[in-house]
């Protein structure tokens, strides 16, 4: 009598990460019930709708500092996509790091687009105002760039929220 014998050489632990793979997300930005802003009653999560659309009725022009940011790396993340992808099913990566390198990745990128802009310049009335009196929009005391935080999570893989930092 002849005995089979079932020897698992990775396809269960490529079988688990595909699982977390099928509704896994990375969310990157600012997260509603956050941190207050400094200078304002409202969070970091409102100032950034705020100055991302513009408040035309308060004459805040648009600073689209979040989308731009897509916007302008979006082909890099689908190829981020693609190698992280590879890398889990030729068993090199987690599908978890994977999500988790791409949330540093484009948290990063949204800070980076803070800094450079362009962005339409400060009313000098506005630069006076504030703390540094710099005229660079969106940075007067960093929150903004501090804040940037970004979600990975699924169905089969637990939530974690981190800041960029």
């Amino acid at each position: 009598m002849s005995t089979v014998k079932d020897i698992d050489r990775g396809w269960n632990k490529i079988e688990r990460e595909i699982r977390q793979m099928e509704n896994a997300y990375v969310k990157v930005g600012y997260f509603a019930g956050g941190e207050k802003h400094t200078e304002s009653v409202q969070t970091v999560a409102e100032v950034a709708v705020a100055m991302e659309y513009g408040v035309p009725e308060s004459n805040v022009p648009a600073r689209p500092f979040f989308s731009t940011s897509f916007d302008r790396n979006r082909n890099k993340y689908n190829s981020r996509i693609e190698k992280y992808t590879k890398a889990v099913l030729d068993g090199k990566m987690t599908t978890r790091r994977g999500m988790l390198l791409l949330g540093v990745e484009a948290g990063g990128d949204i800070k980076v687009n803070i800094k450079k802009g362009p962005w339409k310049p400060l009313k000098p009335s506005t630069v006076a105002r504030r703390k540094k009196q710099s005229n660079v929009p969106l940075i007067d005391t960093g929150q903004m760039m501090r804040s940037v935080e970004f979600e990975v999570g699924g169905t089969n893989m637990p939530r974690d929220r981190e800041k960029i930092g």
